[in-house]
């Protein structure tokens, strides 16, 4: 590690975040839902292996391909640069709070 760096302020931050972030429930309506999905998609590939048209990757991923390009150019823009700003945004706060941490211990 370089002279003058240390992984402390990192650590004390993580600890930090750790106790501020809580978890939160996932919805059982979400669950259900992804349960039913995966199971569903278990039976189709099982189904599949059953009758000798391989092991349902390829369909599977072509299923997945479809819908992806369903979804307008526009609005995977949208939402791509949604989560960059938001990204951003994050760690313009961690650096905030790093900075404010750091100036604390300096003053005391």
């Amino acid at each position: 590690m370089p002279a003058g760096l240390s992984l402390i302020p990192f650590l004390d931050l993580a600890r930090d975040l750790r106790a501020t972030l809580v978890p939160r429930e996932v919805r059982p309506q979400f669950r259900d839902a992804l349960y039913r999905g995966l199971v569903a998609e278990a039976r189709q590939r099982q189904a599949a292996r059953a009758l000798g048209l391989g092991d349902g990757q390829r369909e599977f991923r072509e299923r997945v391909l479809d819908r992806l390009h369903l979804a307008s150019a526009q609005r995977r823009g949208w939402v791509l640069g949604a989560a960059a700003v938001g990204s951003a945004a994050s760690l313009v706060g961690l650096g905030v709070l790093a900075y404010v941490r750091h100036r604390r211990r300096r003053a005391a």
